[in-house]
């Protein structure tokens, strides 16, 4: 390489003098024409060095060996490792558990109101308690015109729930005593105190109890049972008894099986002695499907009654069908098909109606058919709407009439075959993060009769609203409003149908949470003052006010 750089050189000097030599010729003498040339440079220079000798020699390959057949044999043993424990003092990082609210489970209600209304109750309850709870609530509450007592309500209750580990078991029982005076009595100012047809009593003994199972499971059952005793100041004694079961099991996600069976025994007796025994078994069992947003129950009632003067068939057969779509929250509509044979005894006739005569025709009701449908819809998270209709057909549909004698008693009188339309719409909303409770009730009613004149009593329209306000746990609001319009009853003496006025019933309460021991309560029923006839010749009062105090420990 060096000899080709010196090579290279020399031709670049040459070059370069001969052009400058040249170029210095061409500038004195006339231009000629260029000479060729060819140089030949020649390498001759060789590399005479010996070879290197080497010090390392390749590696040999591995000859090919056999593998030994035998197989290798290994012993595990486990090591047990004795480690000394670590005592870790790393502080670990907890929510902050949340105080428990104390409950107290006793406390006392002290109240007086106009219409010499004294009110008291207490209620004696225990605390927490995962196994096991039971209470006793007794009450008080009369009120008169003119004085004490000519109107009272008295209750005392006692309940319990046991929670085992499958099953919970549950009872109570109750006794009440109410006294009701009559219009006529109350407003003369001739009758003596010791008038014994100026008022009715009623004693009550009721005995429940309840078992069920709580746990998730295929088969799920419920056992009620029931004892109610009624007697009154007038010499009649009634007695109920009455145990359902009711039993669910789910073949899996699709199908169901449902059965219930009733047994409804009761004894009423009048003045005379006169025992009327009359009894109810029901057998309904129901198949249920599933089938994508479909919900679809079949079955039927099976119904035997004793009491032929008034049925005269002993066994009744009923359809239960019913199809429900959810599609979604916001549209649930469902339409069926159903029947029964409805129990009407003395006691729910009170409950009505506490001016019944001392001698009533006690009959059940056939309710042949009920035709229905409706729509349930949860429109928003916290607004909840059912609207439906249903028409329904009967035998022996029962009305209340005064009595011809005595008006300020009632009779019963029954229509062989009565159908009724009902038109009902409901509505609950909460507001205000749930401080705010409204709850709207409405139903419209339509009779044909083929024996009685009209519905005696009965109301063709009815609606109800329910508003509870509660201000930051310190202040609590309720107002409620009863309105039932489009009544007519039978008058006694022209036996000509006369209208009542609308019955309208407003209430307001307040209550202030002082502490968690004490409040202070005012409750007003019927402000407006309202003679809120129901039945015709009832008795009736004014506005009522009602304040007192609470005490808990």
């Amino acid at each position: 390489m060096k000899v080709n750089v010196l090579v290279y050189i020399t031709l670049m000097l040459l070059g370069w003098g001969t052009y400058t030599m040249e170029s210095y010729g061409y500038a004195k003498r006339p231009q000629g024409t260029i000479q060729e040339a060819e140089f030949i440079i020649k390498k001759e220079k060789k590399n005479q060095l010996p070879e290197a000798d080497r010090l390392i020699k390749k590696a040999p390959l591995p000859l090919p060996t056999e593998q030994p057949s035998a197989e290798l044999q290994y012993a595990l043993y486990d090591i047990p490792l004795d480690f000394q424990s670590l005592e870790h003092k790393i502080k670990i990082l907890r929510s902050k558990q949340e105080r428990l609210i104390n409950l107290y489970g006793k406390y006392l209600k002290l109240g007086y109101g106009n219409y010499h209304m004294p009110y008291i109750a207490a209620f004696f309850n225990n605390t927490r308690n995962k196994r096991h709870g039971y209470g006793l609530h007794i009450s008080h509450l009369s009120e008169g015109k003119k004085k004490y007592a000519e109107e009272h309500h008295n209750t005392i209750n006692f309940h319990g729930k046991k929670l085992m580990e499958k099953l919970t078991l549950a009872g109570s029982l109750d006794y009440n005593w109410d006294k009701y005076p009559f219009k006529q009595l109350i407003n003369n100012t001739i009758y003596t105190h010791n008038d014994p047809n100026r008022h009715y009593k009623y004693h009550q003994v009721q005995l429940r109890t309840s078992l069920y199972n709580h746990l998730p499971s295929t088969l799920k059952y419920q056992v009620h049972t029931q004892l109610i005793h009624l007697s009154s100041s007038s010499s009649i004694h009634e007695t109920q008894e009455e145990c359902k079961l009711h039993a669910s099991y789910s073949l899996n996600e699709i199908f169901q099986l449902r059965a219930g069976i009733d047994i409804y025994l009761s004894q009423y007796r009048q003045t005379n002695n006169h025992a009327l025994q009359r009894n109810i078994f029901r057998f309904k069992p129901i198949f249920v499907t599933k089938l994508n947003e479909f919900i679809i129950q079949t079955g039927t009632t099976l119904t035997y009654q004793n009491n032929t003067d008034a049925l005269p068939e002993n066994f009744h057969v009923y359809p239960e069908v019913k199809l429900t779509y959810a599609l979604n929250k916001a549209f649930r509509p469902y339409i069926g098909v159903s029947g029964n044979i409805q129990a009407n005894s003395w006691q729910e006739y009170i409950l009505q109606n506490p001016w019944l005569a001392s001698t009533v025709d006690l009959r059940h009701t056939n309710q042949q058919y009920i035709c229905y449908a409706g729509i349930k819809s949860d429109i928003l998270s916290k607004l909840t709407c059912h609207a439906g209709l249903s028409i329904s057909s009967y035998k022996n549909w029962y009305c209340f009439v005064n009595n011809a004698t005595e008006p300020r008693q009632f009779d019963i009188q029954y229509d062989a075959a009565a159908k009724v339309m009902q038109l009902f719409a409901e509505l609950a909303k909460t507001s205000f993060g749930e401080a705010l409770v409204t709850r709207l009730k409405a139903a419209y009613f339509d009779y044909t009769l083929t024996q009685l004149e009209k519905p005696w009593h009965k109301p063709q329209y009815t609606i109800e609203i329910l508003n509870t306000y509660n201000f930051h746990d310190k202040i609590l609001l309720k107002g409620n409003l009863h309105w039932l319009g489009g009544i007519q009853a039978l008058d006694p003496t022209t036996k000509a149908a006369k209208s009542l006025p609308d019955v309208i019933d407003i209430d307001l309460g307040i209550e202030y949470v002082w502490n968690q021991r004490f409040t202070i309560f005012l409750d007003c029923s019927n402000i407006l003052a309202r003679s809120n006839n129901r039945y015709l010749h009832a008795p009736t009062s004014g506005a009522h006010f009602l304040a007192g105090v609470t005490y808990a420990w």
